[in-house]
């Protein structure tokens, strides 16, 4: 009988290599800005649980996306005024990204100050009302990708926009990423109960 690995040629083991890669980059965009991550995948490698286990588990949690962003593809970029704006994404390596704003300027910026692009229907944006002479939030309600315009919905009024003039709202501050990885965590040890496994793993994740 065939082994599993027997039936994959070198294309095939080429594709798998690449995945592990991308899947690598990008649980190092994860772990990078929040080193104090590591002290709980520490912690459950010391309970028995594999490394592997619980990076996967982060992600899932965290929500943090799996895909790469894409050259040739539009996304959210950070500007220098801290929003995030429609954006070309002309290339990334590793870290490093260029982008072209829809004003026509170009930025280098770090992967972790793109988002990923998505306009939908009752999607809350932050639009520059020429009405208002000032930016204002509302709800998308139409993109029109090919005109490259939005129309928005603001206080029961409609407007419609470039799409440069689109920005994302003002984040608010989430709780961060190594509180939420505590909270996780506890929260399997405590689904773990009385086990050894739990009892070692709460221990861990509760001492200062």
């Amino acid at each position: 009988m065939n082994s599993p690995q027997s039936k994959l040629d070198d294309a095939g083991l080429n594709e798998v290599v690449r995945r592990a890669q991308e899947i690598q980059d990008q649980t190092q965009l994860m772990l990078e800005p929040n080193p104090d991550l590591e002290q709980y995948v520490k912690a459950a490698e010391e309970a028995g649980i594999h490394r592997d286990a619980t990076m996967q588990a982060l992600r899932e949690r965290l929500s943090f996306p799996i895909e790469m962003f894409k050259a040739g593809e539009y996304v959210f970029a950070k500007s220098a005024d801290g929003f995030f704006y429609v954006a070309m994404l002309h290339s990334i390596d590793g870290r490093k990204a260029n982008v072209e704003f829809l004003t026509g300027t170009e930025h280098f910026c770090d992967a972790g100050d793109l988002r990923l692009f998505s306009l939908t229907p009752g999607q809350k944006v932050s639009y520059f009302s020429k009405s208002a002479g000032m930016w204002r939030e509302g709800r998308l309600t139409k993109f029109r990708r090919e005109k490259q315009q939005v129309t928005v919905t603001s206080w029961g009024e409609s407007e419609t926009v470039a799409l440069e003039k689109v920005r994302l709202p003002k984040e608010v501050t989430p709780i961060p990423m190594s509180d939420r990885a505590r909270m996780w965590a506890i929260g399997v040890a405590s689904a773990l109960g009385g086990g050894v496994v739990g009892a070692i793993l709460m221990k861990l994740l509760t001492r200062s």
